[in-house]
């Protein structure tokens, strides 16, 4: 063959062709995130699955960012659960299996039943448990009552002697008042 000089040997092309090589696979895609768990039960299953994974574990020793991320997302979850799961359990007076109870476990028995004693819903007992902040507009109302009532000798005297209504209406203004107050954002 004629070269593109006039000379006999490969045209262009065919030494393109005689020296090229197969172009490269495409790199594998990125792998995929693993799905959040939805559930502290799913989550718990997950830190099992990566505790129990000898690569993964050794990532996360080396603090590798991705591991670690992952095990902090993970554990929120699991924990999340496990705080709902040991409030319902004090509201319902149920120890956990074992003998060694959560750090607070006992005393929230102890306050739940109380405030059902009282005379007081789930939803307030939950409240009072939780510590769930209020607005600062309930913190003002509260005090407010609270102070008024004080000052009424006949409510006093009903409420020194144990009447469950005067009670149940202080303790629900007490539960108001010893609540964190929100932020004015």
């Amino acid at each position: 063959m004629t070269s593109m000089w006039g000379q006999e040997g490969q045209t262009v092309g065919e030494m393109i062709v005689a020296h090229a090589t197969a172009a490269p696979p495409p790199a594998p895609p990125p792998p995929s995130a693993p799905p959040i768990p939805a559930t502290g039960a799913e989550a718990a299953t997950r830190l099992a699955e990566l505790k129990a994974d000898p690569k993964w574990l050794d990532a996360f020793l080396r603090g590798n960012s991705p591991e670690v991320a992952e095990f902090r997302r993970v554990s929120e979850i699991a924990q999340s659960d496990q705080k709902a799961d040991a409030l319902d359990k004090a509201v319902r007076g149920e120890l956990f299996d074992g003998p060694f109870q959560p750090s607070g476990h006992l005393a929230n028995i102890a306050a739940a039943a109380a405030l059902k004693e009282q005379g007081l819903e789930e939803a307030v007992i939950r409240q009072a448990l939780e510590g769930r902040p209020v607005t600062r507009a309930e913190f003002a109302a509260a005090e407010k009552a609270k102070a008024s009532l004080m000052r009424n000798q006949s409510f006093v005297s009903q409420f020194l002697a144990g009447n469950g209504e005067q009670r149940e209406i202080v303790t629900r203004l007490d539960i108001i008042l010893s609540s964190p107050v929100e932020d004015a954002a």
